[in-house]
């Protein structure tokens, strides 16, 4: 059965048809419509239920619900007569609706020339099919009454009638609609109906025809039984039947049953005020009980929150779960420094310089001040709804390398130089603004805060890495290419080419053979953000130098005539913001992080140390034996760890 809207159960008959019983001596009785199988004109069922409802109107010991009453709820349930419904439940359902302690439900069938009329009796109360009736006719379709009369006189018999051996004469069709005529008021002329109700307001519909509120006096109406059915959302329809006599007034006083749900509200946080509908209903969490199904409005309110509300539709004997979460108000923050004047930054936005005032949302917000000469300083402050937090920070001098400067880093072994990268924030991934290469792995574009680290300026080279050998620390490099002509190689480590392979950059070590020249040096492999950082700085730019395609004055790649590696260094004007040499072009240059291909979608946001495991380790930077677009710095490149190409290289970190 198609699900039935709750505000029209209210506006019609309520959620569970829980009216007032029917008079206790006569059963109530509807007809569904019939429903036409086997090639049946659906017009013809259609008649066949009007003549069938009109022979059970004719009874004594029954209260027949008429049809137009039975179409108008249908039609406000949005029913296709018999189409849409076509189990007992769904039957059963529309009977409660209209008050029917039993319904009629058939089918009229054809076989040949043959008619067939099936009808079940269905029970409301228990769903159960109580009887049924099978009457077949051999006729012409103007002839289908006599099925109808059958049918209707063995229901009639069911409930106690007797002697029914002629059929009551039915009615005549109207030709346009082809409805049945309901008989003639069994009274002459107009009597009135004075209708009050507690409470009052509830609808009033006169044989389905609505009439306005009570408490209302009705004129003119024909005498004779009528239909009478009053609601009121929020309590139970009641439906009656009125017998108007000519020339007086029938006075009808009801008391309508309320229909009641229940309401179970919850806050974020607890302990907010709740109204329903304006009023005052405690905190909570709170159970409300008997409250009057309907519509109602919701409304939390807390201390430094902004208040929140929904609209509710509580069902009969139904529990309404509703959930509410509270807006804290904006708090405020106070940033001072010794010395003032140093820039403030919150979550990564410039905000001004200290001292600084301004309001913040509730939650964790990161907090940073630079300066120049003194050290960065900052730290993650909680702000609480509509509270104000004050931040003192004292400067340190700085008394270490400037970013970018080049110097050995503390604590390193042996290698060549370094670069500073200061602590800060800066873009990772492909920035689709200025890049239109972008692959799926390099998204989203994402804000990353790492802290101070020392990158080397060059690649590693065939003469650092042949002092680690020398010390035993390293194996010696594989080829499983012959790509390079400026290495060294062998158990003795030779160089070939001279000594000017000495300064080119270290090829044909795998991932593990780069970590462990970097240990042995003192340093270890930088983290895929640590190398992007280092090659892009903080704007977000596509290339190291900027955003302007490579050419063989910025980059060592495919389109460059020497086909080879370069010696490290050699193109200064490719430099990173940081002073990084090589960092796009030359080789590829391992990193420390496991390859996860989705891993910048939950990647933390501070010193993210990249996939947990995996099976590939990253690649970055491009080689002399690509081409162009891989040398961006958000390009990202995936092999199995122990690979050795004359592609592949590194550098150091620290």
């Amino acid at each position: 059965m198609p699900k039935i809207s709750k505000s029209l159960l209210f506006l019609f008959l309520g959620f569970l048809g829980l009216a007032q019983s029917p008079p206790a001596k006569k059963t109530s009785v509807a007809v569904y419509p019939i429903k036409a199988v086997g090639g049946v004109d659906k017009s013809l069922a259609q008649t066949m239920g009007s003549l069938l409802g009109y022979e059970l109107s004719q009874s004594p010991k029954l209260i027949y619900i008429r049809e137009d009453m039975l179409k108008e709820v249908m039609k406000r349930q949005a029913q296709n007569i018999s189409d849409a419904c076509d189990s007992t439940m769904c039957q059963v359902e529309i009977g409660k609706l209209v008050q029917a302690q039993k319904m009629v439900v058939g089918d009229l069938s054809k076989l040949g020339s043959l008619y067939i009329l099936t009808v079940n009796l269905i029970d409301v109360e228990t769903g159960a099919v109580e009887n049924t009736f099978k009457e077949r006719c051999a006729c012409k379709e103007d002839e289908l009454e006599q099925l109808a009369s059958a049918a209707g006189n063995k229901i009639r018999e069911h409930f106690g009638e007797t002697g029914l051996t002629e059929p009551s004469p039915p009615p005549s069709p109207e030709p346009d609609s082809g409805r049945i005529k309901q008989p003639p008021p069994s009274g002459k002329g107009y009597g009135s109906l004075a209708i009050a109700t507690e409470p009052p307001g509830a609808e009033i519909y006169l044989d389905a025809e609505f009439k306005g509120k009570t408490p209302a006096t009705l004129t003119g109406i024909p005498a004779g039984s009528h239909s009478l059915s009053l609601m009121k959302k929020g309590y139970s329809p009641l439906m009656k039947e009125v017998v108007v006599t000519a020339n007086q007034t029938f006075r009808v006083s009801e008391r309508l049953l309320k229909q009641t749900g229940s309401l179970d509200i919850t806050t974020t946080p607890t302990g907010a005020q709740i109204f329903v509908d304006d009023k005052y209903a405690g905190v909570s969490p709170k159970k409300l009980e008997g409250v009057l199904a309907g519509p109602h409005t919701v409304k939390a309110q807390a201390e430094n929150y902004q208040p929140a509300e929904k609209q509710v539709e509580v069902g009969h004997q139904q529990t309404e779960a509703v959930a509410i979460e509270l807006a804290g108000l904006p708090g405020k923050i106070l940033v001072t420094s010794i010395p003032e004047g140093a820039e403030v930054k919150i979550d990564g936005e410039k905000k001004g310089v200290t001292t600084y005032t301004g309001a913040l949302s509730p939650g964790k917000h990161r907090v940073e001040l630079n300066k120049e000469g003194y050290e960065s300083a900052g730290e993650e402050v909680e702000i609480q709804p509509n509270k104000a937090v004050s931040k003192s920070y004292t400067l340190k001098k700085y008394s270490g390398p400037r970013a970018g400067e080049v110097t050995r880093a503390p604590g390193q072994k042996a290698g060549g130089p370094m670069v500073l990268v200061p602590a800060g924030e800066f873009w990772m991934g492909c920035n689709e603004q200025v890049d239109n290469q972008c692959e799926a792995d390099e998204k989203p574009y994402h804000q990353v805060y790492l802290d101070a680290f020392y990158i080397d300026q060059y690649e590693v080279t065939n003469g650092e890495y042949l002092e680690c050998f020398q010390a035993g620390a390293c194996r010696p490099p594989e080829y499983n290419d012959s790509s390079s002509d400026y290495r060294f190689g062998g158990k003795e480590g030779k160089f070939y080419r001279g000594f000017e392979a000495a300064r080119q950059p270290a090829v044909g070590v795998s991932w593990e053979d780069a970590r462990s020249y970097c240990g042995w040096a003192g340093k270890r492999l930088p983290t895929e953000a640590e190398w992007e950082t280092a090659a892009r700085g903080t704007d977000g730019r596509k290339y190291p130098w900027g955003n302007q395609l490579p050419t063989c004055s910025l980059a060592n790649f495919a389109d460059c005539p020497e086909d080879k590696t370069w010696t490290v260094g050699s193109k200064p004007a490719g430099a990173s913001p940081y002073g990084a040499l090589d960092m796009a072009g030359n080789v590829w240059e391992w990193v420390a992080d496991w390859y996860g291909e989705n891993y910048y979608l939950s990647s933390p946001g501070q010193n993210p140390p990249g996939a947990g495991s995996g099976t590939l380790r990253v690649l970055r930077g491009g080689s002399w034996n690509h081409y162009a677009e891989l040398e961006r710095a958000s390009n990202r490149v995936r092999v199995v760890p122990d690979y050795r190409s004359g592609h592949h290289g590194f550098r150091c970190a620290r």
